[in-house]
């Protein structure tokens, strides 16, 4: 529980500065930018979810759906951050790109932050 805490509260902050300073996001404010932060969690989740699902359905199927579930892994959180989007009215990211960019520095933070993922 306390690294979901700590995920999230480096979620929130980042979207908030990188938002203030117009990189990757826009976010109208630190209310907002919690509900991003609460979106992108449960996101993450349900895409981990089904990338391990899919992973386990590659010892079925000769391994095809291991390499599916592997990208979608890779791609958690970029996908996460993009579709977030859709759900929270005041949050914008630039690109697909930008997410992925803005992801990698997200992972960053958390390993600074010691978040055990």
């Amino acid at each position: 529980m306390g690294s979901f805490i700590k995920r999230f509260f480096v979620i929130t902050v980042l979207v908030f500065i990188f938002s203030y300073f117009n990189y990757f996001v826009h976010v109208d404010s630190i209310k907002i930018a919690l509900l991003v932060s609460l979106t992108v969690s449960i996101f993450l989740f349900l895409i981990k979810l089904l990338a391990d699902i899919l992973k386990v359905a590659g010892c079925f199927t000769a391994g095809l759906t291991y390499i599916a579930g592997l990208i979608l892994s890779i791609f958690a959180l970029p996908l996460a951050l993009f579709y977030a989007q859709d759900y929270v009215d005041g949050f914008a990211v630039k690109s697909f790109l930008s997410a992925v960019l803005f992801s990698i520095i997200i992972c960053i933070a958390q390993s600074l932050v010691d978040v055990k993922k």
